[in-house]
């Protein structure tokens, strides 16, 4: 007895690639608006679920929405510069390689993974991350620690990243580079800005401010101040993983924050803003 597989995405390395066997292509350019029209329709058909931007083109897309597709995936490690309102992912390696590669020992930092995640989830990304297994099926001991160190931070930090929209303004700090279409951000370059690294996600009354580093000492966060959100009223401040209390006081310059005595995780702190 057969049975029907249907796939809930379909993931495309770039156009024509993937040629349709049925009905197949007339045309012999498979690159064509024809041809395109075409795949879509059987994939469609096929029920292959949610497509890619990359039924159209590697590239990233003229316009937003894109036509033919569902979702957009950036350039392979490419982080979106703003929120782009529409859903996106990005492609991302933990080396330098797609595929297993013996002799690629480029290996990118567990830090700086979940740093890439943290930036692609206050944009409104997902974070589509590959690993290389081996010709046996296994997975390189590097990869497994560089798992197993996300993973860790992830059981801290998860209520910060999964179910979450991004902010009015994606982040803050010496690193920020606010977008020019975007009024919050905008409003960011020439205001005051958090000594620390900040990037923002936000779901039902909670505003998450995820540090990039451990702040030193109280600090201030300039985009929950009165003169830049007069609407936010907080009604209280937890550090995830902490049980230590915060001591928070937001004037109009912004919201200052206690720092507690203890990290709760190894990399990218968060702090729940909750309010009212």
């Amino acid at each position: 007895m057969k049975k029907r597989i249907i796939a809930a995405f379909l993931w495309l390395i770039a156009a024509g690639h993937l040629v349709a066997q049925n009905p197949a292509p007339t045309n012999p350019n498979l690159d064509s608006e024809a041809n395109r029209q075409q795949r879509i329709q059987w994939f469609r058909e096929a029920r292959f679920g949610v497509i890619n931007s990359r039924i159209r083109s590697p590239r990233f897309p003229s316009r937003i929405p894109p036509p033919l597709c569902d979702y957009i995936s950036t350039g392979d490690n490419e982080i979106a510069e703003k929120d782009l309102g529409f859903e996106w992912e990005n492609p991302g390696t933990m080396n330098a390689s797609y595929g297993y590669n013996q002799n690629d020992h480029d290996w990118v930092p567990a830090p700086e993974i979940v740093f890439r995640l943290v930036e692609i989830v206050s944009k409104g990304g997902n974070y589509l991350l590959n690993v290389g297994p081996t010709s046996e099926g296994l997975i390189p001991q590097p990869s497994v620690d560089r798992l197993k160190e996300i993973g860790e931070w992830m059981r801290v930090n998860q209520t910060a990243i999964y179910g979450t929209m991004p902010w009015k303004t994606h982040g803050e700090g010496p690193s920020f580079k606010p977008t020019t279409t975007s009024a919050s951000d905008a409003k960011t370059a020439g205001a005051r800005q958090s000594p620390v690294d900040i990037r923002f996600t936000a779901k039902g009354k909670s505003v998450f401010a995820i540090c990039l580093t451990w702040p030193d000492k109280e600090f201030m966060i300039g985009a929950l101040g009165n003169e830049r959100s007069p609407n936010i009223q907080i009604a209280g401040v937890k550090m995830l993983g902490s049980k230590e209390e915060i001591h928070w006081r937001q004037t109009d310059a912004g919201l200052s924050l206690s720092v507690p005595r203890e990290k709760p995780c190894r990399h990218a702190f968060a702090y729940r803003i909750d309010l009212k």
